[in-house]
């Protein structure tokens, strides 16, 4: 039994090189989110990017990217030539066939330069939250050419920081939702250069919780409210 034991291989610790992991349509999300689980935690200075090809995936689970630390770069990305305030995304990462379904989760990312880019993400909302792209307490996160789309305004959000989340969104289209832009839990954000698409959010920009948003440029033109600020927090221009 010793030998055995010592000599059975162990997952790695830490990333010991920069790292692509390649994903495809035929994928569930179990598969995906087996793929994510499976990779070093601490990121030791190097680049693990999840490298979606093109396709539509139909996907019945959030996608979870928890937990990464360490320093380097986690990159969560769709086609590179998709590089432009559009929602023309050649990865279309689908999760509305579940009412209230988020999309991607990043959570306790510290540490580490996390980047999610050229992707499309829709969502059922109608008579549930769904949250499309998340931060929860990811220390330096940035979010650009990307397109967050449902049906309805009553229920969900597009993109969502809390807990002291520190992001970066620019250059990202939303359609439909309660609330476009969601910021709370003393998270810090900068939206630049955002705009809508079709059917109109409710609320464009919502700061809670004392949360601090900066905005410049184009945002969201909402059906309610284009900006609101509750329990302490700010929007600045």
């Amino acid at each position: 039994m010793r030998e055995f034991l010592s000599t059975k291989i162990k997952p790695k610790l830490k990333l010991e090189e920069s790292t692509t992991v390649n994903l495809d349509s035929s994928m569930s999300a179990a598969t995906i989110n087996a793929l994510i689980a499976a990779q070093p935690k601490n990121l030791d200075g190097y680049t693990l990017t999840f490298q979606f090809a093109d396709g539509t995936y139909t996907l019945n689970d959030t996608l979870d990217f928890y937990n990464f630390y360490g320093g380097g770069y986690l990159n969560i990305y769709g086609n590179a030539s998709n590089n432009s305030l559009s929602t023309t995304k050649a990865v279309h990462l689908d999760f509305s066939g579940t009412d209230g379904l988020d999309g991607i989760l990043a959570k306790d990312v510290s540490g580490v330069s996390l980047d999610v880019r050229y992707i499309k993400v829709s969502l059922a909302n109608a008579s549930n939250h769904a949250y499309g792209i998340s931060f929860d307490n990811c220390s330096n996160a940035t979010c650009w050419y990307n397109y967050v789309t449902a049906a309805g305004v009553s229920y969900g959000r597009g993109y969502f920081a809390t807990h002291g989340t520190s992001c970066h969104i620019e250059k990202c289209y939303v359609t439909g939702l309660s609330i476009a832009f969601y910021m709370s839990y003393y998270s810090q954000s900068y939206i630049r250069d955002c705009d809508e698409s079709g059917t109109q959010p409710a609320h464009g920009i919502y700061a809670n919780a004392g949360a601090i948003v900066g905005r410049y440029g184009t945002y969201p033109t909402a059906s309610s409210v284009n900006f609101y600020e509750a329990s302490g927090a700010e929007i600045h221009t």
